[in-house]
């Protein structure tokens, strides 16, 4: 092998390695901005889904600002560094089944419900820098309730 393929396939090599290692662990730097920005203290066991910017919370627990609270539960979380790339926004996914949340603030005024047993649990955001650009999607569902989410203002049914 002359040395110019050794050194090529040492850089491919090193380039691999270096995309998994960013890939596993961005999901995770951002996580810790968002909680810095939001004063979010995100509460469970988190395990990396290598190669991929996503990873899973098993019981999870959180207070978001004076708005829910996620008593417990699981999800995974899911980054997409292209939207980054073509819109220079971060977007975000969460989904979950079976948390259990409680409403506070503002949003117990506004849903009447007070604590919700989740079959599923949906959400999609955009960040710039740190901050809720968007609320793309905000699905809450339950045998008997119902919140759906489409831009920062909450519609309940």
């Amino acid at each position: 092998m002359t040395r110019f393929f050794k050194t090529l396939l040492v850089f491919f090599v090193l380039a691999v390695s270096t995309w998994i290692a960013f890939m596993s662990v961005l999901p995770i730097l951002f996580i810790r901005q968002i909680e810095k920005k939001h004063e979010i203290v995100l509460k469970g066991e988190r395990n990396l889904i290598l190669i991929q910017p996503r990873f899973k919370v098993k019981k999870a627990s959180f207070v978001w600002k004076n708005r829910v609270e996620l008593v417990q539960g699981d999800f995974e979380i899911m980054l997409d560094p292209w939207a980054w790339v073509s819109s220079r926004l971060w977007a975000m996914s969460l989904q979950g089944d079976g948390a259990k949340l409680r409403f506070l603030g503002d949003w117990l005024r506004k849903t009447g419900v007070k604590e919700v047993q989740t079959t599923r649990l949906r959400l999609a955001l955009d960040f710039d820098d740190g901050e809720i650009r968007e609320i793309r999607k905000v699905e809450v569902v339950s045998p008997n309730y119902q919140l759906q989410i489409q831009s920062r203002e909450a519609r309940a049914s």
